[in-house]
């Protein structure tokens, strides 16, 4: 299936899978981590990272927007949560 992607139009992002459990090796605290994916769809950059999750999905949202923002080639663009 093809779509139509414009240049520094937007960015789509999403949670991807299931969370898992990560133990700090420190502390023995269990942490409840999900992966978050961020792609420019005209360029096919993606960026995905591992985020502790806080309870609210807004929260872990804007937790995880930042360093994709500053990860991706970008000037400006529209935001599309899936």
């Amino acid at each position: 299936m093809h779509f139509q992607a414009v240049i520094a139009q937007k960015m789509e992002v999403d949670f991807a899978g299931k969370t898992f459990s990560l133990v700090d090796g420190q502390t023995g605290e269990v942490f409840t981590i999900v992966v978050f994916v961020a792609i420019l769809p005209y360029s096919q950059y993606i960026y995905a990272e591992g985020i502790r999750v806080f309870g609210d999905e807004l929260i872990n949202m804007l937790f995880a927007i930042r360093p994709g923002l500053h990860y991706l080639p970008l000037s400006s663009c529209l935001i599309a949560i899936a």
